[in-house]
């Protein structure tokens, strides 16, 4: 099948034997080098060292209070965003679920980019 969305990640997803779609750790590690979460020269050693465990290990357990040690508030949300959309998506049975869990409930609560 062609991949008509290449840097959508679909290529690092796997497929159940019903035909859903299902997160692996590529999926997640794919959000790691997008401009919102990717190391830039001025991140803080914080910052860094919570890159290099999520790279390694994308399902790594995050505390609020190594968030708050980063030198960088923006950098502080875009984890905060990021850590709820993965648990969302890590709680749900498929990456179809998730998306449908997205429009039933509280809603829409995360950034558009995730839902497109």
């Amino acid at each position: 099948m062609t991949n008509y969305w290449v840097n959508s990640g679909f290529s690092t997803l796997d497929v159940s034997p019903d035909n859903q779609l299902l997160v692996t750790d590529d999926f997640l590690r794919t959000y790691l080098s997008r401009p919102e979460l990717k190391l830039v020269p001025e991140s803080c050693p914080v910052e860094r060292t919570l890159h290099q465990r999520l790279t390694t290990n994308s399902r790594s357990d995050v505390t609020e209070s190594e968030i708050v040690t980063m030198a960088d508030e923006d950098i502080q949300e875009n984890y905060r965003v990021w850590l709820r959309y993965r648990s969302r998506l890590l709680s749900a049975s498929s990456l179809e679920a998730f998306y449908m869990s997205l429009f039933i409930g509280d809603g829409v609560d995360v950034p558009p980019l995730f839902v497109s």
